[in-house]
């Protein structure tokens, strides 16, 4: 994996309402926006994993990827969007196809793969930009997004 020089920091609130800092690396020659916390055999998979994934998305309607540890996101949570940061948490502790897999096909989901856990994600991003598009339009009857 190939980290730009670039690095940021995001804070957000896991799927057990704990409050999350990471500090994270944006992998370079790609397409997509996908930065990761750490370097280890998971995270580089993990990156793969996605990347096979994503070519069936256009980039530009991707937001960025921030690819974290299984700890920090939440055991057992598979991804999150944020639509704070417009960014999309994904777990490091799914690296493969067959984990993938395992999950899905436990009908907890209605997602059957990974191409469908990020169309899931994205609908989260889209219901957001209508949200964010309709706040700046009636600025005066809101005080912030959260109260539409």
């Amino acid at each position: 994996m190939d980290y730009l020089s670039k690095k940021k920091e995001y804070i957000f609130l896991n799927n057990r309402q704990a409050l999350v800092r990471v500090h994270v690396k944006q992998v370079s020659k790609q397409p997509y926006s996908i930065w990761v916390e750490g370097k280890s055999k998971n995270y580089r998979d993990c990156v793969a994993l996605l990347n096979r994934t994503l070519v069936k998305f256009d980039p530009q309607l991707v937001p960025p990827i921030v690819v974290v540890s299984n700890k920090k996101l939440g055991n057992g949570a598979i991804s999150s969007y944020a639509f704070e940061d417009n960014v999309i948490f994904f777990n490091n502790f799914y690296h493969s196809t067959e984990q993938i897999d395992e999950i899905t096909h436990q009908n907890l989901f209605i997602a059957t793969d990974l191409k469908e856990i990020i169309r899931h994600k994205l609908g989260h991003k889209l219901h957001w930009d209508a949200i964010k598009r309709f706040y700046r339009s009636h600025k005066k009857q809101y005080n912030n997004l959260q109260e539409q």
